[in-house]
């Protein structure tokens, strides 16, 4: 909690700022950081107190506004990396790496028992999927002889923040150990992808560790996922899951969105776990850093002993972020008559250019390009009603599409409303003069430069003329807005 204390005069109106970059403030806690830099605020209360905290007052707050900015929830759709398995035989080398080198003398952390190899037996496409298969088998390597052997792969790939799902069918039998899961890219262990190309300069747990989807054979269908971090000494506490009853005999969707505030776990759309800790630092979120994926499938010393193999089947890892091509804004459509309508919406900074879609409502739809902000649709049939979107090209990306935008065309022409300001300029209250048009449903707004409504009147169809007294000097624009168009428009200037 921050603070800022402003004193204010009796009985009167008057301008009250809070500036948290620069004015003096008060922390709840005084270890806290400046209040401009933090992100875990959720609200602005203003409280007004008498002198003594026990004074009755009676304050009229007349116009709110906040000149800052508000953290928007990041939308991550855009696809960035993927493997979808369509290949035949060994796994891309392009994408994935084999995790084969024991990081302890003779074995891996955890007491897993199995040698990771990167032989097909143990990792192989086929059928439009990966099969990622321990064995019981013996199998010597590294000087050292094991019964079991699995496969454990490091993507290629790193990034920060977005959607991550895989898509797949697990193991079964007590002693499996499937895991979907990140590390930091900067972690510091022998053999690791990212270790081996150098940037391996931070331990275990303070690189991070998120587990998108643990299973324990002996814990048959129930799906774990956690977070591993400096707070945690390392230890399973933030963790939550939930039972999927056919975990190893169909295909489910294991999801997680890792935001810049929170990661959220789930499968097949459905949240089991949100890890979002109090207090943000490297101690409870290293996760504002590159992390890598790793898959794998250990076995625990409790295996089986009947166990002979058995398999995670993925059919697809997919990494979503967010569109670096932003979707228009603020669409608008102008219908002109019956049978034309323009739409229009701002202007995306790296755009070059913008598909418009749509048609009828239920009908055939048509596509147009244009490098403009806006799209005059011509043949259009009266008294239709009409559906369109837009969205950017930005070279190579294409945005999402903005919503649809729809509007009705009327059956006949429209006889538009033209008006007289007088007197213009103004000392302050104008007549507008108006000719009606046939149209039964139209307003007349006064709007300054920035856009903002000043005035708004509803017009009824026999309405002559129009009083606006009272305004303060500047330049306005006047304007007849009927049902589906803006009719007319003027400049006012008020002195």
């Amino acid at each position: 909690q921050s603070e800022i204390i402003k004193p204010i005069t009796l009985d009167q109106w008057q301008l009250v700022t809070f500036d948290f970059a620069s004015d003096p403030y008060i922390n709840l806690d005084p270890g806290s950081p400046p209040p401009i830099t933090r992100t875990d605020f959720n609200r602005i209360v203003i409280q007004v107190n008498g002198e003594n905290n026990f004074d009755h007052v009676l304050a009229y707050l007349d116009d709110i506004s906040f000149n800052g900015t508000t953290p928007s929830t990041p939308v991550y759709d855009y696809l960035v990396w993927s493997d979808e398995f369509d290949g035949t035989g060994a796994i891309d080398a392009s994408k994935w790496f084999h995790q084969t080198q024991l990081p302890l003398p003779d074995s891996w952390f955890n007491g897993e028992i199995q040698h990771y190899t990167d032989r097909i037996q143990n990792t192989e496409v086929s059928g439009g999927t990966l099969k990622l298969t321990a064995r019981a088998e013996s199998f010597f390597d590294q000087g050292v002889l094991k019964q079991h052997t699995s496969a454990r792969l490091n993507s290629k790939f790193a990034f920060t923040y977005g959607r991550v799902e895989v898509r797949a069918k697990l193991p079964s039998g007590v002693g499996t150990w499937p895991a979907i899961w990140m590390l930091g890219k900067n972690i510091n262990e022998d053999g690791a992808y990212w270790d081996n190309e150098g940037f391996g300069t931070t331990g275990w747990p303070d690189c991070g560790e998120i587990d998108i989807m643990e299973h324990w054979g002996s814990n048959q269908n129930y799906i774990s996922s956690a977070t591993h971090t400096p707070s945690s000494f390392g230890g399973t506490i933030n963790v939550g899951g939930q039972i999927i009853p056919t975990a190893s005999t169909d295909f489910h969707v294991y999801g997680l969105t890792w935001s810049p505030d929170k990661l959220v776990f789930d499968v097949d759309g459905f949240v089991h776990y949100t890890y979002e800790p109090e207090v943000y630092d490297a101690t409870t979120w290293p996760f504002n850093a590159d992390q890598y994926m790793l898959l794998n499938v250990a076995i625990l010393p409790d295996i089986d002993p009947a166990f002979t193999s058995s398999a995670m089947e993925v059919d697809y890892v997919r990494v979503y972020q967010e569109n670096p091509c932003s979707a228009p804004q603020n669409l608008q459509t102008l219908v002109s008559g019956p049978t034309t309508a323009t739409i229009s919406w701002d202007p995306v900074d790296e755009a070059i250019g913008y598909q418009v879609t749509g048609g009828p409502v239920g009908g055939a739809t048509k596509t147009f390009k244009t490098p403009a902000t806006s799209r005059t649709i011509p043949v259009l049939t009266a008294s239709t009603s009409y559906e369109w979107q837009v969205r950017a090209y930005c070279d190579p990306q294409l945005s999402n599409w903005t919503a649809l935008e729809g509007f009705t065309t009327p059956a006949s022409r429209l006889t538009p409303t033209t008006f007289k300001l007088f007197p213009n300029p103004s000392q302050g209250s104008v007549r507008i003069m108006l000719e009606v048009s046939s149209e039964t449903s139209e307003s007349l707004e006064l709007a300054n430069l920035e856009g903002q409504l000043i005035r708004s009147v509803v017009l009824e169809p026999s309405q002559s003329s129009v009083e606006l007294d009272g305004l303060e000097s500047g330049v306005y624009m006047v304007r007849i807005l009927g049902a589906q168009s803006v009719s007319a428009s003027q400049m006012l200037i008020v002195y």
